[in-house]
């Protein structure tokens, strides 16, 4: 005997129908379906969906309506029940209901591409970048939005649409904050750093004076490619050296409260520590007693060690608004490996000021070891691969700070400090860092 067919089944056809570009018979299953339940809300969803394709968005609206009123919290009838309203004009209802579907998942980037463009109908041209911006990027990181193969055919308009914004938006952004510093030194001044901001862009092919190097974020060209820098090339290093006494008097007395220290990688879950850390003996620990971090300054950790701070305040410190300086005591306990990574931009270079320095220490940069001397320091650029490690049996302690790169002049600085300031900015809103 045979068993009746069930809703399941119906869905199942409809879809297969569907995947295969046989819209109108997918539709005659699903309106079957509808007839048999009033308010299932695939029905509902694919119907109304193909009401507006069709041109019809007064009655894809009501099928969308009722399915929200099935299901008022339903992600999916959200997304198209708010796109359905901007398609009519309604746009701040429709925003409403977007908002609303972005609220339960953010990484909607459907909902956020609809989301954009009715931030770019409300003659919103900032916020409609950073949503098209934000929708293009979640999509093109799981493989979507590629190519017109991998856009669904009803949103390729859209993504097209986003693109132009994103490609047109965002040099002129950028751009735009190094105007005025064109205006005081001159284009000629910032040249570099124009370049800097087109290869950041896509605009210019990357091409690196050293293929060893690799920045994460920002590449300047045109500076010099080394690994570790002379020290002929700081003229404040040898002052900076004979504060050392002074800065491990104050160390000591850290140590001797036994606070103030965090994890470098807090925050980071197990798994992405263990692509940073390893341990031959025990738990691996790189620690950090911070005076500043991403920039924000560590206030009661500075006024516990003044001439530590006023030493590191003497050096041409990377300030620069969310992101730096970084100056820290930096503590690597015995076994601890810090695995081989890089850093963000060439317009800094990181220096290093051996405090406690155990036998069996070490660093490498691009495969070049330098062991820490008390007292002494040296000056790399972490944007090539580098790693350190402590195999030794007492705890290492290094101050870490990040200066300018000294071939960079005044203007320079001043443009790089402003325009990483607002790509940052730029990037959070966008959820892309």
């Amino acid at each position: 005997m045979n068993q009746p067919e069930t809703h399941a089944d119906a869905h199942v056809r409809a879809r297969q129908l569907a995947r295969t570009g046989a819209i109108a018979e997918a539709e005659r299953e699903y309106a079957r379906v509808l007839e048999a339940a009033p308010q299932d809300l695939e029905s509902l969803n694919f119907l109304g969906l193909c009401a507006l394709r069709a041109g019809r968005p007064e009655q894809g609206v009501h099928l969308l309506q009722r399915a929200l009123a099935a299901a008022p919290d339903d992600l999916e009838t959200l997304k198209n029940l708010g796109a359905a309203h901007q398609l009519l004009g309604q746009i701040e209802v429709g925003q409403e209901l977007l908002r609303r579907a972005l609220a339960r998942e953010p990484d909607h980037y459907v909902a956020r591409l609809h989301f954009a463009y009715g931030q770019e109908q409300l003659a919103n041209p900032r916020r409609a970048l950073v949503e098209y911006f934000r929708a293009v990027t979640t999509a093109q990181r799981r493989g979507l939005w590629l190519s017109p193969e991998t856009t669904p055919e009803g949103l390729r308009e859209l993504v097209v649409r986003a693109m132009s914004w994103i490609r047109q938006g965002r040099p002129e952004l950028f751009h735009g904050v190094l105007e005025p510093l064109r205006q005081r030194f001159g284009a000629a001044a910032l040249q570099r750093v124009s370049r800097a901001l087109d290869l950041y862009l896509g605009a210019l092919p990357a091409s690196y004076a050293d293929p060893r190097q690799r920045p994460l974020f920002f590449y300047v060209p045109d500076l010099p490619a080394r690994p570790y820098w002379p020290r002929a090339e700081f003229p404040w290093i040898e002052q900076y050296e004979s504060t050392c006494h002074s800065i491990l008097e104050e160390l000591h007395e850290v140590l001797r409260a036994a606070t103030g220290f965090e994890a470098v990688h807090a925050g980071l879950d197990q798994q992405h520590q263990a692509r940073l850390l390893e341990s031959s003996a025990g738990q691996p620990a790189w620690d950090g007693y911070y005076f500043y971090r991403h920039g924000r300054p560590y206030e009661d950790n500075a006024g516990r060690c003044p001439r530590t701070i006023a030493a590191l305040d003497a050096l041409p410190l990377m300030r620069v608004r969310d992101h730096g300086p970084e100056s820290m005591y930096s503590a690597l306990t015995p076994g601890t490996r810090i695995l081989p990574h890089r850093g963000v931009t060439n317009a800094r270079l990181v220096v290093h000021l051996g405090l406690v320095v155990p036998e069996g220490c070490a660093l490498s940069v691009c495969g070049e070891e330098r062991g820490w001397r008390p007292g002494e320091c040296f000056v790399f650029d972490d944007t090539y691969e580098h790693e350190a490690w402590n195999r030794g049996t007492e705890t290492r302690y290094v101050l870490i700070c990040d200066v300018w790169n000294p071939r960079l002049d005044e203007p320079e600085r001043l443009a790089l400090a402003e325009l990483t300031g607002v790509i940052g900015d730029f990037n959070r809103e966008a959820a892309f860092e």
